[in-house]
C-alpha cells in the first residue's frame, strides 16, 4: 500500500506554516525547552521544512494506523487531500481494477498545529476515518453500492446558509447524514477511546437529533460497544429515526463523517 499526499494538501500545509507570526518551531517539538524563534525571508526554507514535517508525521498516522486496521492487502493506494470548507475530515472508498483506492480529507490546520507535542487526538481521527472503508469492505457488515444509492436519495430539503449566499437557498437532504451519525457512533464504540472521544460524539449525536427521546438515547448505548454492527441494522435504525422526526435538517447538515 503506498500513500500519496496531494500537492493541494502540501501547499495548505505550507500556506499555514508561513502564517504563524512569530515563527515558533517549538509547535512541532516535543522538547518544550527547544524554542527556535525566526521571522523574514531567512526564514522561509525552514518553514517549508516544518512543512514537510508536519504532512510527512500524518503519513506516518496513516500508515500505522492502516497496519493497525489490516488495510494493506486490501487497498491499493490512500491519497491524502485537504479537507472542503467544513474542515472536517471524510474518507471515501473508490474500488478499482488496479485496486481500492482511499481519498483521505484531513483538514491541514490541524495536521500544523500540534503545540502540545500529543499526536493522539490526529491519529484517533485517522484510526477513525479508516474504519469506514475497512467496514466496507468488510462482507460482515455488508455494505454494498445498491445501499449507497439508496442512502443517497432524497428525502428532503434544508435551508443551507452556503447555498443561500450563492443564491440557491435550499440543498437536499439525503439519509446518508442520519446514517453516518449512527455509523460513527458504532465505529468509536468499537476503537475502545483510540477514535473520536464518547463526549465529542456524544455532541454530534446530539447535534443530529436534538428531539431525541429515551428511546433514541438508547441506541446510542447499544451502538457504543465494541461489536460490528450490520449495515442493514444501522438502516432500520435511520428509517427510525426519519420517521419519528427526531432529526433536523440543520444537525444532519452538521453531522460529522
Amino acid at each position: 500500500m503506498r500513500i500519496t499526499v496531494h500537492d493541494d494538501f502540501k501547499w495548505r500545509v505550507t500556506l499555514e506554516v508561513e502564517s504563524l507570526k512569530p515563527f515558533d518551531e517549538s509547535v512541532f517539538r516535543r522538547q518544550p525547552s527547544e524554542v527556535i524563534l525566526v521571522e523574514g525571508e531567512a526564514s522561509r526554507k525552514r518553514r517549508y521544512a516544518v512543512a514537510y514535517r508536519a504532512w510527512k508525521r500524518l503519513v506516518r498516522m496513516v500508515e500505522e494506523a492502516a497496519a493497525e486496521l489490516g488495510l494493506q492487502d486490501s487497498v491499493s493506494e490512500v491519497l491524502l487531500l485537504p479537507s472542503t470548507e467544513s474542515g472536517e475530515p471524510s474518507v471515501d472508498l473508490v474500488p478499482g481494477a488496479d485496486g481500492n483506492l482511499v481519498s483521505l480529507r484531513m483538514c491541514p490546520i490541524e495536521t500544523v498545529h500540534n503545540r502540545t507535542g500529543d499526536d493522539e487526538p490526529l491519529i484517533n481521527t485517522v484510526r477513525h476515518e479508516l474504519t469506514h472503508p475497512r467496514d466496507e469492505l468488510d462482507l460482515a457488515f455488508g455494505y454494498t453500492a445498491a445501499l449507497r444509492y439508496e442512502l443517497e436519495r432524497p428525502i428532503g430539503w434544508a435551508k443551507d446558509p452556503i447555498a443561500c449566499s450563492c443564491g440557491k437557498g435550499r440543498q437536499r437532504v439525503n439519509m446518508t447524514h442520519c446514517f453516518g451519525e449512527l455509523w460513527n457512533v458504532n465505529i468509536d464504540g468499537r476503537l475502545q477511546g483510540r477514535g473520536v472521544s464518547e463526549a465529542t460524539r456524544r455532541r454530534g449525536f446530539g447535534a443530529t437529533f436534538p428531539k431525541a427521546t429515551d428511546k433514541h438515547l438508547a441506541v446510542f448505548e447499544d451502538l457504543w460497544r465494541p461489536v460490528l454492527v450490520p449495515c442493514s441494522r444501522l438502516v432500520e435504525l435511520s428509517w427510525e429515526f426519519v420517521k419519528d422526526r427526531v432529526w433536523t435538517y440543520e444537525g444532519m447538515l452538521t453531522a460529522r463523517r
